[in-house]
């Protein structure tokens, strides 16, 4: 698993445990504001599970200097509800209209804090609580930041309504936490441009390995040394490599496409200077820089590695906010892979494409995609991929109220989870998916189909367990 994928499932795991916990109110996020995208894109996937009946409202904008930021956060709110009040209207709710009851006095942020609550009395009856996010993509002025969480957490909200605060600084908000003790359970999420660096020069086969150079001269030794006073010959490290022209004339010969040690040189050096500018924010010089890896790639006809190396161009257009041609490169890689055959990278093409959808709330052809990605995943025999791939779909197509297809990709997911190995089974995402199957079976009023499920789960649970017995006996 690439990095970026690693923090976000390991970042929506820490939600999960601090969602159940029932002590717990406030979960703190250490981490960066150039983070903060991806970190609001970790929790939309989480709110849009199947099983999740928690609102969460994610205000994601910056806090400036000199001009209050909660205007804008209660009109955001206010749009929040009005989306949702639409939603469950689907389902024969009506919400009453919001309404805060205002003096006109108040302060800005105990203005919030109302909106807050209100929200909260509106929906109580119909959902299990409110999650409440707060990232500032930049904060400007940090002790009126300090001051303003502080008194969020401060006011005397029910105890359903919970925080996620993304913070920068781990002692910015002691004050504001003081009182709440193990109230509050602090994660980071992080993605350092290093570890990403070093997981393409794995997955490329570079082995992080840079040119190796002979000893320094030792010409100018002092009279009477035990050594002359000339350079030695060059140390020999391992077999001799093959020169950039012995490659080129091997591989015009019929041989396997691969970088000559130069161009390795300088994929390795692109991907760095994108990896770096990314991490600053320099959007379009990190788009420049993995373009030129891409084309770098392509002209070596080193196409699994061209194919990455799009995908890599794709976030940094995603990151960029330039969607579509997010999309369009995303299509791209997957159209070459499938060329190739390179089928794992097909799915998480695919994968990729289905969460921009996702994101905009396009679910159809969210489903479609995830669904593509299902069917390249079989192609790869990857079965965790396949059954995650699955699950999405099913989760789209349930959000426009297409139970019968829901079922379908769901049940397709539990039957590639049959013949999945223990270690497999326990990675994958296949009991979530059997849980939203059963309630979605139970809904329907379909209770044997669901007691058939409920077995299914016993059987795995007795295959997981007897995975697990032979990896002890061994």
């Amino acid at each position: 698993m690439d990095p970026i994928s690693k923090e976000i499932t390991n970042f929506r795991e820490h939600l999960r445990d601090f969602r159940q916990d029932p002590e717990a109110r406030v979960l703190r996020v250490l981490t960066e504001p150039t983070q903060v995208g991806t970190l609001t894109k970790a929790l939309r996937a989480e709110e849009w599970q199947p099983d999740n009946r928690c609102p969460f409202l994610v205000f994601d904008t910056a806090y400036p200097a000199k001009e209050s930021p909660f205007e804008a956060m209660c009109t955001s709110l206010r749009e929040h509800y009005a989306l949702l009040c639409e939603g469950v209207a689907e389902e024969n709710i009506e919400l009453s209209e919001l309404d805060v009851s205002l003096t006109g006095e108040e302060e800005p942020d105990l203005v919030f804090a109302l909106h807050i609550q209100e929200f909260y009395s509106r929906i109580r009856e119909h959902f299990d609580g409110l999650l409440v996010c707060w990232l500032p993509t930049r904060i400007d002025d940090k002790r009126g930041w300090q001051k303003s969480v502080t008194k969020l957490l401060n006011f005397p909200f029910e105890p359903f309504i919970r925080f996620v605060i993304a913070d920068e600084d781990k002692k910015s908000l002691e004050k504001a936490f003081k009182n709440l003790d193990s109230a509050v359970i602090t994660t980071t999420f992080s993605v350092d441009e290093k570890t990403v660096l070093e997981y393409f020069k794995k997955i490329m086969g570079s082995g992080g390995s840079e040119d190796k150079e002979s000893p320094p001269s030792i010409a100018g030794a002092p009279a009477g040394a035990a050594r002359p006073d000339v350079p030695p010959p060059p140390r020999l490290v391992g077999p001799r490599q093959p020169t950039e022209e012995e490659i080129r004339a091997a591989i015009e010969a019929g041989g396997q496409p691969v970088l000559t040690p130069g161009e390795g040189k300088r994929l390795r050096k692109l991907i760095f200077d994108a990896a770096v500018a990314i991490g600053e924010g320099r959007h379009d010089d990190a788009i420049q820089f993995q373009t030129m890896a891409c084309d770098l790639c392509h002209e070596a006809g080193v196409h699994l590695e061209e194919v990455l190396m799009i995908m890599v161009l794709a976030s940094y257009y995603q990151q960029a906010g330039q969607l579509i041609r997010t999309g369009e490169e995303y299509r791209r890689a997957a159209a070459l892979a499938e060329e190739t055959e390179a089928y794992p990278q097909v799915a998480q093409a695919y994968m990729a494409l289905g969460y921009l959808y996702l994101m905009e709330k396009n679910y159809s052809p969210a489903a479609a995609e995830y669904e593509k990605a299902a069917e390249a995943a079989e192609k790869a025999e990857a079965a965790m991929l396949r059954i995650e791939a699955l699950r999405m779909a099913g989760t789209c197509h349930l959000q426009i109220k297409d139970s019968d297809q829901a079922e379908r990709c769901w049940r397709a997911a539990l039957e590639a989870g049959e013949t999945s190995t223990p270690d497999e089974l326990r990675l994958s995402s296949f009991m979530d998916v059997a849980t939203a199957l059963i309630d979605l079976l139970k809904r329907r009023g379909l209770k044997e189909q669901a007691r058939s499920v409920e077995q299914l789960i016993m059987e795995a649970g007795e295959k997981l367990r007897s995975g697990g017995e032979k990896v002890e006996e061994e």
